[in-house]
């Protein structure tokens, strides 16, 4: 107010606390489990809201069961019987273990022509480089769908044994 006021009565004021929310750090869980979200939460709580509700068994619970398909960051919003609000949110890394091919014949018939991550596979690679038996990089991409077909320079690369790296 750009003037103070003064009161006839006094005014007696009521200050109810926030509730708090401890959530555990940021877990990692491997693709198609599930882990159950339990924050530790001081106040009288009358209401959870958890977003978002996919992967979550019920988003009205304290504890729900978390079953995401990606990573998800997960908030929580309580609110106390005195109308008091507060949030924090906790992310569920998801791991899905990784099978690469042994081999692939890039000779042009349309069956293992490309060394690449599974299609079928839900990740989200970094780098995913392979090398000769020299140590030249013959081939890195940071792109899921992209892969190997055994070419570098514009030249077919001999049969042999190559090494390759993938960060996802």
């Amino acid at each position: 107010c750009a003037l103070p006021e003064s009161a006839s009565q006094p005014i007696t004021m009521i200050v109810y606390p926030l509730p708090v929310i401890d959530l555990t750090g940021d877990t990692v869980i491997a693709g198609g489990h599930s882990l159950q979200l339990n924050p530790g939460i001081t106040g009288d709580v009358v209401s959870y809201q958890w977003s978002p509700s996919s992967g979550l068994s019920n988003m009205a619970v304290a504890d729900p069961i978390a079953s995401p398909e990606s990573n998800t960051s997960y908030q929580l919003t309580v609110v106390t019987s005195d109308g008091c609000k507060a949030s924090a949110a906790e992310e569920v890394g998801v791991f899905y273990a990784l099978q690469m091919p042994d081999a692939f014949t890039p000779n042009g018939d349309g069956r293992n022509d490309v060394f690449r991550v599974p299609p079928a596979i839900p990740v989200t690679i970094r780098l995913l480089a392979v090398y000769n038996r020299l140590g030249a990089m013959v081939f890195s991409t940071t792109n899921a769908g992209e892969g190997w077909d055994g070419n570098w320079n514009g030249h077919a690369q001999p049969a042999g044994v190559y090494v390759w790296v993938l960060e996802y």
